[in-house]
């Protein structure tokens, strides 16, 4: 394949990716819990050391020009490396006593069919045999197990203990992580540790916060923002390989014609 064909090609495939992550950070915005995602460029040639940027794409065309010199017209590629904005989202008041937020790093554990998985989302429920569960119906787990509620007045403190009619029944299980990236998102709002190797400790600085959710950590001009400039780069993209397709065409029916 021509040279600039495939860097325009590989480019805009690269940008198309993320603008999808983009869109699905935008269809969050209002996901309480929700942790926007994006992804990070890094050339990867014999003969470019580039460090990795988050998208910086004159960096990202200037590295592969170098590279397509350098190399004996070996095109350069980029490694992708998605990751996830893991900082807190902002805190709303909402007055309902099954809803918590956590202040400071801090999953909530809920099981689900595949294991435990972890949550920022907590805005809970009771089922019909008052366990406490997440907006899916995912027993959510406390110290001692699922946390059933028999009761009226449900009090949760700032440490994460429950309590029903004034009664202590259990302390929400409560977990952080060292390597928050080896996380999988499963969702929009859930994460696995399976496989990563990591394993969640009890967290010991946070604070429960009861009556309260956290929003998406989404910021919405940002991201309409990113995606204009996404988009106005895969254009440009398209536009260089029309270009170098049409500079191919007439080489092959002009340039050997005999005159």
């Amino acid at each position: 394949m021509n040279g600039t064909l495939y860097i325009a090609a590989s480019a805009a495939l690269d940008h198309q990716r993320r603008l999808e992550v983009l869109t699905n950070n935008l269809a969050n915005v209002n996901t309480a819990g929700f942790k926007a995602d994006d992804i990070a460029f890094q050339v990867t040639s014999p003969g470019v050391d580039l460090e990795e940027t988050k998208n910086e794409a004159v960096k990202d065309e200037t590295a592969r020009g170098s590279a397509q010199q350098n190399n004996d017209n070996l095109p350069a590629t980029l490694k992708l490396q998605g990751y996830t904005d893991f900082s807190a989202g902002p805190s709303r008041h909402t007055g309902n006593s099954l809803d918590v937020a956590l202040e400071g790093d801090g999953f909530f554990s809920v099981q689900t069919p595949s294991g435990v998985q972890y949550t920022r989302q907590g805005s809970f429920a009771l089922d019909q045999e008052g366990v406490l569960v997440t907006q899916d119906g995912r027993p959510v787990m406390g110290e001692g197990g699922a946390i059933t509620i028999e009761g009226k007045k449900v009090t949760i403190d700032e440490q994460g203990y429950v309590s029903v009619d004034g009664n202590e029944v259990d302390r929400l299980s409560i977990v952080v992580f060292s390597n928050q990236q080896a996380l999988a998102k499963v969702g929009s709002s859930l994460f696995a540790a399976a496989g990563s190797g990591e394993t969640g400790r009890p967290a010991e600085n946070v604070v429960v916060k009861q009556g309260y959710l956290e929003s998406s950590n989404v910021n919405a001009i940002r991201m309409m923002t990113d995606m204009i400039a996404e988009m106005r780069i895969v254009e440009a993209y398209q536009k260089m390989m029309r270009t170098a397709d049409t500079a191919n065409t007439k080489a092959v029916n002009e340039l050997g014609r005999l005159i």
